[in-house]
């Protein structure tokens, strides 16, 4: 840290504007690290509901599991996918906004750090369309599922 009686206020006032920029961007750094393992995340829980949907079509013969159960299954499975993926998506989105915030906040401590720009958030904004995409996947991967049993 620093000691106060060694300093001249504007030694003090700087050296605070500097903590504070500090605290700023470190807060920068963990809404964009949350951004990124909350998508990561995502992709694990996706797999392994998609995984399980697969084990229970394997399954169904030996398990002597009747249509309207695996109907059933894979409808539960798409539904907690949709509930963790939109969750996720607030999440992210949650951290976008705050993102820009301290961004926002940094410009204003510093006038040479630059102004956040839109662009900025073109990484989140994948990750927001990637589980987007794979929501849709899920839901005619359930509309396969469900044609399979109609027809078998």
């Amino acid at each position: 840290m620093f000691d106060i009686n060694d300093m001249t206020e504007e030694e003090y006032k700087n050296q605070l504007k500097l903590e504070r920029y500090r605290t700023i961007s470190s807060r920068t750094r963990y809404f964009t690290d949350v951004a990124k393992d909350t998508f990561f995340l995502y992709v694990k829980v996706f797999v392994g509901l998609m995984a399980g949907l697969i084990a229970i079509l394997t399954a169904k013969v030996p398990l002597d599991l009747r249509p309207d159960t695996i109907i059933q299954l894979a409808e539960g499975i798409f539904s907690i996918l949709l509930f963790v993926g939109v969750g996720f998506v607030f999440q992210i989105i949650f951290c976008l906004v705050r993102w820009y915030q301290h961004r926002f906040w940094e410009n204003e401590l510093f006038d040479d750090i630059p102004k956040p720009v839109w662009w900025a958030f073109i990484f989140e904004a994948i990750y927001i369309g990637l589980i987007i995409v794979s929501l849709c996947m899920a839901y005619v991967a359930v509309l396969e599922v469900k044609a399979y049993i109609v027809l078998n």
